[in-house]
């Protein structure tokens, strides 16, 4: 067993990072590439955050793990609660390590809270409280983690000029850096991890001019990947004798044309109806507010009966007009009317379309068992005839795509965009609008640096699901059997112990054993701490 450093760039791609690490940007990276083994990592589908990351810690699809959006339906399409590290069905990576003894340091890991790791966690997206750091009392032994960061300011994002919101997030990954750093050096650990978040903060705002290398070397938004492979340069420098070193991404990142209003198709075909009066303001969380389509904007709600009034009379091109020049957006939170409502795209990231029959819904199903299959038929034509447009790339069943005991709370339908970001806003004038949207993609980047990996090659076909197996394996760990990755036999050098040592897999029943005994470890690990 080796120790082992993990290091998380949310949303990177090798489309903007091989370029600026060929140039000597980012020489660190290039460092790695050329000593390392590197590749394309296939995301999870859908390729957001919280699924991605989890599927990661798992190495299963979201039909085994349960995690499918940062928001869950319950027993009704109008009951919507977010979701906790507790709705993970499966065994994460760390906690098998856990059950063996291993410490694992988890800094930002997405659906980590509350910790299910027995040592030191960070908590990240979906922290609830404000406490962050468990257990508590390490935040009295390493005092930079009181200047710990979730998210960045999103209020700076009004302003035409984006550099102070960029610098606020060089601010929160400096501050992540400066804690990382001080964990690394003064705890004892195995497994290290650390995601960095503002590559995707900083992307979806500006990616496209990213790609096109619109800004100069000095840019905030630019000098975000120069302090990031400046940590990276850290970790490489003062990685312990013998240790391994993983980078990768959750997801990739694109341009799209625009977006697509997945529930004004709906509405049109008659399989969704919207309320005419207004829904009540609900605030699920503080990440909501960070992660909206609008979060650069000031929101101004419109009752619905003056949206009404700007539609009949013409209006909508006004309105649109002035928000393209404004940091202002109107909006109408309009409700579905889920007791006529038939099929329900619920979330920006969801990339799904739930059906609300008993299958999946017993308080607010309408569709008796013999109806299903009409309605599925219906929304298969929609998705068929905007995957013949280029709008998305592919839909599938939920059965077809995913496999497991926790297909309750994902879509029935799920489809992959391809030139337009689905959207669930309601009561829209047109189907489409053509505006470049920055946004995530299936792949993602993977690299790996140490004295069991290949040097200075290229592997194809890797999974994010591997992730975990091989990690596994990487501490001679059995593999439990219902996992659907596989331990990534191409990137370790042909006389590797890894490459030779055949995987052991078990019952996935087979760490039970281990749990009154990691209960015990943890309570007095948290004690020594």
């Amino acid at each position: 067993m080796r120790n082992l450093v993990i290091i998380g760039l949310d949303g990177a791609t090798w489309d903007l990072l091989l370029p600026l690490a060929e140039s000597g940007f980012l020489p660190n990276i290039q460092t790695l590439l050329d000593n390392g083994v590197y590749g394309i990592l296939e995301s999870s589908i859908p390729p957001i955050t919280a699924p991605a990351w989890v599927s990661f810690a798992t190495g299963k699809n979201p039909g085994k793990h349960g995690i499918y959006d940062f928001i869950m339906p319950e027993e009704s399409l109008a009951n919507l609660r977010t979701i906790s590290s507790m709705d993970i069905k499966s065994k994460t990576f760390y906690e098998l390590l856990d059950f063996k003894g291993y410490k694992s340091i988890l800094i930002n890991l997405p659906v980590s809270y509350p910790p299910r790791n027995s040592y030191i966690t960070l908590t990240s997206l979906l922290t609830k409280g404000g406490n962050y750091s468990f257990p508590e009392s390490i935040a009295k032994e390493i005092p930079e983690i009181k200047e710990y960061r979730i998210f960045p300011d999103a209020s700076l994002a009004v302003k035409k000029d984006k550099k102070e919101y960029f610098e606020n997030i060089r601010d929160m990954e400096r501050r992540r850096y400066a804690i990382a750093k001080a964990l690394f050096e003064n705890k004892p650990w195995d497994l290290f991890f650390v995601l960095f978040s503002g590559t995707d903060w900083v992307q979806h705002m500006v990616f496209d001019q990213l790609i096109s290398n619109s800004f100069a070397e000095g840019h905030p938004a630019m000098s975000l990947y120069k302090d990031l492979d400046e940590y990276i340069g850290y970790f490489l420098k003062h990685l312990p004798k013998g240790a391994n070193m993983i980078i990768l991404s959750d997801h990739g990142f694109r341009t799209y044309k625009g977006i697509v209003y997945i529930n004004r198709l709906l509405e049109e075909h008659g399989l969704l109806r919207v309320k005419d009066s207004l829904k009540k303001e609900i605030h699920i969380t503080e990440f909501e507010e960070q992660v909206s389509m609008f979060k650069h904007k000031i929101r101004i709600r419109l009752p619905i009966k003056i949206w009404n009034f700007i539609r009949r009379c013409n209006l909508v091109k006004l309105l649109n007009l002035m928000q393209k020049n404004t940091p202002i957006h109107f909006y109408l939170q309009a409700e579905a009317d889920v007791e006529n409502t038939f099929a329900y795209y619920l979330t920006f990231e969801s990339l799904g379309i739930y059906i609300n029959s008993r299958k999946k819904f017993e308080k607010s199903s309408i569709i008796a068992p013999e109806k299903y299959i009409p309605v599925e038929n219906d929304i298969i034509n929609i998705l068929r005839r905007l995957k013949e447009s280029h709008i998305i790339h592919d839909f599938w069943k939920d059965t077809d795509i995913y496999i497991g005991q926790n297909l309750k709370n994902v879509p029935d339908l799920i489809f992959l965009p391809e030139n337009y970001w689905p959207s669930p806003l309601l009561l829209t004038e047109n189907d489409k609008v053509n505006a470049p949207l920055n946004h995530h993609d299936l792949y993602g980047i993977f690299l790996a640096f140490g004295p069991d990996f290949k040097k200075g090659e290229k592997v194809e076909n890797m999974r994010i699901y591997d992730i975990a197996p091989t990690i596994l394996h990487l501490f001679d760990l059995p593999i439990p059997a219902d996992i659907d990755g596989k331990v990534a036999w191409n990137i370790f050098e042909e006389d590797s112990y890894y490459k030779r040592k055949i995987p052991e897999y078990v019952s996935p029943k087979y760490y039970d054993r281990f749990k009154e005994k990691y209960k015990i470890k943890s309570v007095i690990e948290r004690l020594k701490l």
